[in-house]
């Protein structure tokens, strides 16, 4: 049986049920933002173009956890976490189901501080296609994040790019000869949030270029020049090489299960950087492979 095509991002998506979760998340987060006296997140804007249904699937399942956990920070309510589907057959109405999510688990905060009546100024969210989507996404994260007991930090930027060596090592392991986890690269001193962040785009340009080749495209990241990289931002970007890093190992059937992730303990940004590095080299050596390899099988697209 043919597996479904990917809904690219010059496509038509349903987004107008998109739309409506996140008018209704937009509010929430505004009422929860004046209610906790909260600032709005410093600088600029992320922009996003080219997301894919996966990319941002993944992205909406990275704002249910901050939104699940401000939920059950305030309420200890601890609902069932939602599944993700296959990789392969993502679509756009997922995200749709995600950010159902995302509002209810919201709303759940919102009515221990505010009455459902209560009125906030908000403005209306330019929402065409999945890009926007995305977009709005890593913001919205940011937002939520300063909201959080504990805000995302360097530790679970690497747990998340664990994640990540992980779906690599199992996708080398196909490849006769591959080094699956290779050594780390050396120890780098005084790396900053936005060090990793740059080197986590480089490996997402890289996994996109094999993406590309297979016909299904990934998101390209630009920061406004004003742009503060702080961690929310940095664990995003490590959710999207997550996102295009599971497709590439959903076309390997041969491939085992990715190993997930415990918590690492405590981690600073220059431990960050250099796990990225592995993945790094990883892609790097994927990348070599495919273009040595001759054969492609229709099953997998490699």
């Amino acid at each position: 049986m043919a597996l479904p095509a990917e809904l690219g991002a010059d496509e038509p998506a349903p987004l107008e049920g998109i739309r409506a979760h996140i008018d209704r998340i937009e509010r929430n987060l505004e009422i929860l933002r004046l209610e906790m006296g909260a600032s709005e997140p410093a600088g600029g804007h992320i922009i996003l173009a080219g997301a894919t249904p996966r990319e941002v699937l993944f992205l909406a399942y990275s704002l249910y956890d901050r939104a699940y956990r401000l939920c059950f920070d305030r309420t200890r309510e601890s609902p069932p976490r939602p599944v993700l589907p296959p990789v392969e057959r993502i679509e756009a109405a997922d995200s749709a189901a995600a950010l159902a999510l995302v509002d209810d688990r919201l709303d759940c905060a919102r009515k221990t501080l505010a009455p459902p009546s209560v009125e906030v100024d908000q403005d209306e969210v330019p929402i065409r296609d999945l890009s926007d989507v995305a977009t709005w996404i890593l913001n919205a994260n940011r937002r939520l994040d300063q909201l959080l007991r504990r805000p995302a930090g360097p530790s679970d930027v690497f747990r998340e790019v664990t994640l990540a060596v992980s779906y690599s090592s199992r996708i080398l392991t196909t490849f006769p000869g591959a080094h699956a986890i290779p050594e780390p690269p050396p120890f780098e001193r005084h790396r900053r949030p936005e060090h990793v962040f740059q080197r986590l785009n480089g490996c997402l340009d890289r996994a996109r270029e094999i993406s590309s080749g297979l016909g299904a495209a990934g998101a390209t990241v630009e920061p406004a020049s004003d742009v503060e990289i702080d961690p929310s931002l940095v664990l995003d970007m490590a959710t999207l090489l997550v996102a295009n890093l599971a497709y590439l190992h959903s076309l390997r059937t041969d491939a085992g299960p990715p190993i997930q992730p415990f918590e690492p303990g405590f981690k600073t940004p220059s431990h960050v950087f250099q796990r990225v590095g592995i993945v790094e080299t990883q892609i790097e050596q994927l990348l070599a492979l495919i273009a040595g390899t001759s054969r492609r099988t229709a099953e997998s697209g490699w």
